[in-house]
């Protein structure tokens, strides 16, 4: 097995990177409303538009070719770099992958001048809010409605 990869998500990577979302996310499905888990998993034609876009970027890490991991972002209010979705294969998961898009993140923050890093995330991801934690995240009190069930913001101040 070769070493992880990461670069731009191609267009051609909108089948893997959607098998991707839902393989990651499916442990969770019954825990949403419908529009919210397609919401959080991105579609085809959603991913299609924003393969290649000039205002938010899809990354993938791939080993052997094979997309493992994946996230998108895109800056917001200027100085906000805020990622929609990171996901990593649960085949392929505690073995640093996410780390390569954390690195990935800070890496996008830096380059274009931005003092945080926030995402939205719920209340069924239990886990991941220990590992944004553990990345440095925080939540910062916001909460909204989306699709039927509430989201909560954290951020990393820079």
């Amino acid at each position: 097995m070769s070493e992880p990869l990461l670069r731009e998500a191609k267009p051609e990577d909108v089948d893997p990177i959607y098998a991707l979302l839902d393989a990651a996310f499916s442990p969770y499905k019954d825990q949403y409303p419908i529009d919210a888990y397609n919401s959080t998993v991105a579609s085809k034609e959603v991913l299609t538009q924003r393969i290649p876009s000039e205002e938010e970027w899809i990354y993938v890490v791939t080993i052997d070719e094979a997309i493992v991991g994946t996230v998108s972002l895109h800056i917001k209010d200027g100085d906000n770099l805020y990622f929609y979705t990171m996901a990593v294969d649960p085949k392929f998961q505690g073995r640093g992958i996410g780390k390569i898009l954390f690195n990935k993140l800070d890496q996008m923050a830096q380059l274009h001048g931005c003092s945080v890093i926030s995402l939205e995330t719920s209340d069924p991801l239990q886990t991941t809010h220990v590992i944004y934690e553990k990345m440095g995240y925080k939540r910062t009190g916001k909460t909204r409605p989306y699709h039927g069930i509430e989201v909560f913001e954290m951020e990393k101040r820079l």
